[in-house]
């Protein structure tokens, strides 16, 4: 599995804002636009992004959360309600059953913990481990701020396995960040490992996948990073390992216009090891 530690060093910093408020406030102008050849010439034309700042906002975030001061973050915007994703749910109680009462994630490019705590008080007759693969800043910061019995934060995926010997992978919002996500997806694939959860993933109603750049709004930060929108039947193909359980709508991404021609909306799907 040592093949697997590039893939955490290439992965995009989870990027600040919510999806939905902006989209709407914005006239739905897209944040989304262009087609590009490869992944070079995309993040030519990208502003790139500052490492300290985002960590520093999530960071701040997450410390309102431990605190109890506030209940719930996403993408580094706080709220006075939980929003739950029902397939995430879903599968974790899947797992959870078929586990004896006992759920173990590896949740690769989890940030600081959002999934966990968006769904911890739900999950809290569990016996869970919750396993956060990110970069190593993020790692250093959680080890020293967050990490529990429950919740570690690991440099690369082996360690994660070996730690806890995960039974869920969570791929949230991640895959589409990285540079070379089909060769990402088949590595996971021989993992083997009992259910992979995708959620938040962005797909475009094309017979290809479309490389993009996504703009952050200007209200979080300067910064604009390559995205993938991809077809969604190539990306079930690639788990050739599993079955396809179930797929739903995101729980928070609105569809769109991708450059105003093409219909893109953000799924997730479960799937199980055959």
């Amino acid at each position: 599995m040592i093949f697997l530690k590039k893939f955490i060093k290439k992965l995009i910093p989870p990027i600040f804002y919510d999806v939905r408020n902006i989209l709407i406030n914005k006239s739905n102008k897209s944040m989304w636009n262009g087609s590009f050849k490869n992944w070079e010439e995309a993040t030519r034309q990208c502003t790139g992004y500052d490492n300290e700042l985002i960590i520093s906002k999530c960071f701040k975030q997450m410390l309102e959360i431990k605190s109890g001061n506030k209940i719930y973050e996403r993408d580094s915007v706080l709220f006075d309600k939980i929003q739950y994703s029902f397939g995430l749910l879903i599968g974790l109680y899947q797992s959870a059953a078929n586990n004896n009462g006992q759920i173990s994630v590896l949740d690769f490019g989890g940030s600081l913990g959002s999934s966990y705590f968006q769904n911890k008080t739900i999950l809290n007759s569990f016996k869970i481990k919750w396993g956060i693969v990110e970069q190593e800043n993020f790692v250093k910061c959680g080890r020293n701020n967050f990490q529990t019995n429950e919740l570690m934060f690991f440099s690369c995926i082996e360690d994660c396995v070996n730690a806890i010997n995960p039974k869920i992978i969570l791929l949230s919002s991640v895959i589409q960040y990285l540079e070379s996500p089909i060769e990402f997806i088949k590595k996971i694939n021989e993992l083997k490992i009992e259910k992979i959860i995708i959620d938040r993933t962005s797909f475009v109603k094309l017979h290809t996948s479309i490389l993009t750049i996504q703009k952050v709004d200007t209200s979080i930060y300067n910064a604009s990073y390559p995205c993938w929108f991809f077809n969604y039947e190539n990306i079930i193909n690639e788990f050739s390992n599993y079955n396809l359980i179930l797929d739903f709508e995101s729980y928070c991404d609105p569809s769109q216009l991708l450059n105003g021609i093409y219909e893109a909306d953000w799924k997730g799907f479960i799937l199980n090891l055959k």
